[in-house]
């Protein structure tokens, strides 16, 4: 198939005939548990997707990595628990001369859980979605305890509640507006 077009390092390549070096900058917001951050070809299936094709992996936003392709790709965040999010997407490898900020493209909701139900589960899905559970349910990112963010592209969403009792999910907001470098704060 494809051959190897990384070079791993942990250092900062710098040079005027050194590839790239992909590096991401920390957000201003916490993010949950990360698995990796990977880059595919832009366009192609991202996680979780049938024919997914990582090309180069990150296994924590510390690191760095030499790309020796010059793209374009797509930068996705996989947490460990919730959705995988495209980051960026089609950007060209002379992109990452700085680092990536995840600032730029994703913002977090944080919701308090004051005066709600114990969850198995808070969800944001697409406008109009008709809720967990139900045909054509879309989950955009999903955690399991108040205490995680949900991390997401800007945009604006739906917020369901999954209680932990088995009683039928609930929208608890229908029009959740998320700003990229921000957290919405939900109580």
């Amino acid at each position: 198939m494809t051959t190897m077009i990384a070079i791993w390092t942990l250092m900062v390549t710098t040079g005027a005939d050194t590839p790239p070096t992909l590096r991401i900058a920390k957000p201003s917001f916490e993010l949950p548990s990360t698995i990796e951050f990977v880059l595919t070809a832009a366009g192609k299936p991202g996680p979780v997707q049938k024919d997914y094709q990582p090309l180069v992996r990150l296994a924590n936003i510390r690191e760095n990595v030499v790309v020796a392709q010059p793209g374009p790709f797509d930068l996705w965040w996989i947490p460990k628990v919730g959705v995988a999010v495209r980051v960026i997407g089609n950007v060209p490898a002379t992109s990452f001369e700085k680092p990536i900020p995840l600032d730029r493209s994703l913002g977090a909701v944080r919701v308090r859980g004051d005066n709600l139900p114990r969850i198995d589960k808070l969800v944001l899905t697409p406008l109009r979605d008709p809720g967990p559970g139900e045909k054509g349910h879309q989950p955009i990112q999903f955690v399991n305890d108040f205490r995680d963010d949900l991390v997401v592209p800007e945009g604006e969403y739906e917020l369901w509640l999954v209680p932990s009792n088995g009683a039928r999910p609930q929208r608890i907001d229908d029009k959740l507006r998320v700003q990229a470098g921000k957290v919405t704060t939900r109580d």
